[in-house]
């Protein structure tokens, strides 16, 4: 017996429609998920400075380190600021780095009064110092060594030199002492045409740089019997000023350094 409505052959018709709406619910339910997933890509945190600062071994090992020349300066520099003797001054300005040894009042813990001769005192002060510049420039890290002697306002009280003469007299004598220790010739050298000697005398007072201003060049009675300008009277008044006016500092030009040379 046939079944109602039946006309004997195959209806393929439900099978569509139960095909097309099948289809068009999948496609609304993507309709749907769609704003929520590009939201969420949208509002993902960044990756992490971990990740994006390194990249990780093919054995799974850990992040290689980017190489930043300005840390590794300053690994240097500070090297170096470590191996100085306590009461020594250090400043840095980026491939710069000063070096300031001061006299003490009342010591002379530099040089003789009116004298160029270092004292055996102020040589072991300076070996570190040259021990540690002879490693940097055998590794390339410096480009110069510039040494500036200092001194104070009091007047010779004899002869005809003045401070001027006598603080590039004992800039050459540390310089001298840095390219050559003459009790240690087996601790390496520095080539002479790497290091440059400079006096400024008292013209440049510690705490001040730059140039005089009009009304700090105005002469004025410095209480010594002559004059000098007003700013270095001004930082001269007491004797432990004058003390860190006697002084030698040691300007170190550094070169940025390569990635090959990082540890």
């Amino acid at each position: 017996m046939k079944r109602p409505y039946s006309t004997g052959r195959l209806d393929v018709w439900p099978a569509f429609t139960d095909f097309v709406t099948s289809l068009s619910l999948l496609l609304v339910l993507l309709l749907a998920s769609a704003p929520w997933f590009l939201a969420s890509e949208i509002l993902a945190p960044p990756p992490s400075s971990e990740a994006a600062g390194g990249e990780s071994g093919q054995d799974g090992s850990s992040p290689v380190e980017v190489f930043n020349p300005a840390q590794e300066l300053q690994r240097r520099q500070e090297e170096l600021r470590r191996k100085l003797p306590s009461g020594v001054q250090e400043q840095r300005a980026g491939q710069l780095q000063r070096i300031i040894f001061a006299d003490q009042a009342g010591r002379g813990i530099l040089f003789e009064t009116e004298r160029s001769d270092l004292k055996a005192g102020f040589r072991a002060r300076l070996r570190p110092l040259r021990q540690t510049l002879v490693g940097f420039l055998t590794q390339g890290y410096l480009e110069r060594i510039e040494v500036e002697g200092h001194s104070d306002l009091v007047p010779f009280r004899g002869g005809t030199e003045d401070n001027w003469s006598l603080s590039a007299r004992r800039a050459v004598s540390v310089a001298r002492f840095l390219m050559v220790d003459p009790e240690d010739r087996r601790g390496g050298t520095i080539p002479p045409w790497l290091v440059t000697a400079k006096g400024y005398g008292e013209y440049r007072p510690a705490g001040f740089s730059g140039i005089p201003s009009v009304q700090d060049q105005h002469r004025i009675p410095d209480g010594y019997g002559g004059s000098q300008y007003h700013y270095v009277v001004e930082r001269s008044r007491s004797e432990s000023a004058r003390a860190r006016n006697r002084r030698i500092e040691v300007l170190l030009v550094y070169r940025w350094p390569g990635e090959d040379e990082a540890r």
